[in-house]
């Protein structure tokens, strides 16, 4: 594997998994179940070029992935990093600066366990914030980099100041 086309992640770990190749749905997932149709196709599809990593594993010298179930059980967390320069890609983890940043515990609907989404988002801000480390979220407001600062009370979403050429 040469090639970052090559790669597809997705968590060993994932309690979803079982179901793309299962026949029933359990109940507490079944409003989700048009997706799982939708991943069982494209995780067919794709099978030749999925490879299933372990939470914490890195690749390519410079990718490493942390699982951050509730939202979806095998959502994580990419960082991206080069010498000392470090990137974290947020994925879905949250949906507003405004309420789900500075209010991590509010949640919404589509996470498919709250109470773990909860946990999940709230450790990750908490880690984010003490290391200011920037990050990347397309939920965030244009053009989703930043970083997450502790207010004493919950986050605090930091916008960078975006630079353009003339």
């Amino acid at each position: 594997m040469n090639s970052i086309n090559k790669w597809i992640l997705g968590m060993k770990k994932n309690p979803y998994l079982f179901l793309i190749h299962s026949k029933t749905v359990p109940k507490k997932v079944l409003k989700w179940h048009f997706f799982l149709l939708v991943a069982q196709k494209n995780i067919k599809a794709l099978k030749s070029q999925l490879h299933l990593l372990e939470d914490g594993q890195e690749i390519l010298d410079c990718i490493k992935i942390k699982l951050t179930p509730g939202h979806i059980p095998g959502h994580f967390v990419t960082q991206v990093f080069s010498g000392q320069e470090t990137l974290f890609h947020i994925a879905d983890l949250v949906h507003s600066a405004i309420l789900v940043v500075e209010h991590p515990e509010w949640g919404f609907d589509g996470d498919t366990d709250f109470d773990l989404a909860i946990k999940s988002r709230v450790k990750v801000l908490a880690e984010l914030a003490a290391s200011r480390s920037k990050v990347f979220s397309y939920h965030l407001p244009w053009p989703g980099l930043g970083h997450v600062k502790n207010d004493g009370k919950g986050f605090k979403w930091v916008q960078e100041p975006l630079m353009l050429p003339d």
